[in-house]
């Protein structure tokens, strides 16, 4: 079970109350198995975060694009959320075809 006051409050929570502290974890048969899982789990859940956060800084570069003054201003801030649009996109196809795997 995940920590859902820290994620209403912004925070991505890495960590997994279900998986336990990680001294607890057993090695080895299903529990080893259950471990990799989790840990691709949180994964997925820390690339969603990652992705979340590059939402809020295209919403702001997108605010910078439209209020530029001149030209090159405009050109300048189209050029950075450009590319943070394709880092986020890779990420976000990433995420995609792990949870299809």
């Amino acid at each position: 079970m995940v920590d859902r006051l820290d994620e209403l409050k912004g925070g991505c929570s890495t960590s997994d109350i279900e998986m336990g502290a990680p001294s607890r974890q057993q090695a080895g048969g299903a529990s080893g198995f259950m471990a990799v899982f989790f840990q691709e789990v949180n994964e997925v859940k820390a690339a969603m975060c990652t992705i979340r956060a590059n939402i809020a800084r295209i919403e702001a570069h997108h605010g910078e694009a439209l209020g530029a003054i001149s030209a090159e201003q405009g050109k300048a801030a189209t050029a950075k959320l450009e590319q943070e649009m394709g880092g986020t996109n890779a990420l976000a196809k990433k995420v995609r075809s792990q949870l299809k795997a």
